[in-house]
């Protein structure tokens, strides 16, 4: 985020969590965070808003965290069978939880699962299968 002009950690924080939410202002994020006091939120939404996207944050985010996984488990690791076998069940888990009452789940279901830079054929990497929707699109 740093990359895209947001620097102070709580304006990272809400912008990294909330950008699948869309550019909602701080009464929805305060709503949806639950343990944030809306004044707190107000001092950084909408305002993120204005330097960066939530699809800039969201694709930042997924860069993020495919670097710390690399970094972590080698590119191997994320390249082989088994994560691509461990990534295919993750994402049927998370396609059978229901939306009602969990916005936040529900706005990443709504988002398309990234392929994979390892896998032409769209099987999501392990980052990216915490949601509920089908492949669709690229990082």
């Amino acid at each position: 985020m740093g990359a895209l002009g947001v620097t102070d950690p709580r304006a990272v924080n809400f912008a990294a969590r909330a950008a699948a939410l869309g550019p909602v202002g701080p009464g929805t994020v305060a709503a949806t965070f639950y343990n944030y006091k809306y004044e707190l939120v107000a001092r950084h939404v909408p305002a993120v808003w204005e330097t960066v996207s939530p699809r800039q944050a969201l694709a930042a985010r997924v860069r993020a965290v495919d670097a710390t996984l690399r970094r972590l488990l080698g590119a191997e690791a994320l390249a082989s069978a088994e994560m691509a076998e461990a990534a295919r069940l993750a994402l049927r888990a998370t396609e059978a939880c229901s939306r009602g009452a969990r916005p936040l789940y529900a706005a990443h279901a709504d988002l398309p699962v990234p392929r994979s830079r390892t896998s032409p054929t769209g099987t999501p990497p392990p980052c990216c299968a915490s949601t509920g929707a089908t492949v669709t699109s690229p990082c």
